[in-house]
């Protein structure tokens, strides 16, 4: 289990903005999130959050982007995502996968239990 804030803001899951808790440690289901993550950018040709969300809003304001990408990684629905960009296109096993590293820490599952899915 890791406790360090370090790596690409991108990429962290939704639970390492738990800022009210600083001693969350975070471990394998963190990179399973981030797998997911990467995986959809190479799909769509860009983080899915931004994919489904629209910077352009935000084109000439001084804007945190750090904070803005935060606000999408934890309000994005990765289900939608997944069934209105990805799953028209690419195979039901790819889009279980991407939909299960994009679950709540709770119910993400552990690399192990991803190297099995079929």
């Amino acid at each position: 289990m890791a406790s360090s804030f370090v790596g690409t803001i991108a990429y962290w899951p939704p639970e390492r903005f738990n800022y009210a808790n600083t001693n969350t440690k975070y471990g394998i289901r963190a990179d399973v999130w981030s797998l997911g993550i990467t995986l959809m950018e190479i799909i769509l040709g860009r983080l899915p959050y931004l994919y489904h969300n629209s910077f352009d809003k935000h084109e000439g304001q001084h804007v945190d982007y750090g904070f803005v990408i935060q606000y999408y990684i934890v309000k994005t629905n990765f289900v939608e995502v997944i069934e209105r960009y990805i799953k028209p296109k690419y195979s039901p096993v790819l889009c279980e996968i991407l939909e299960l590293c994009t679950r709540k820490l709770e119910e993400r599952p552990k690399l192990g239990y991803l190297e099995s899915t079929k």
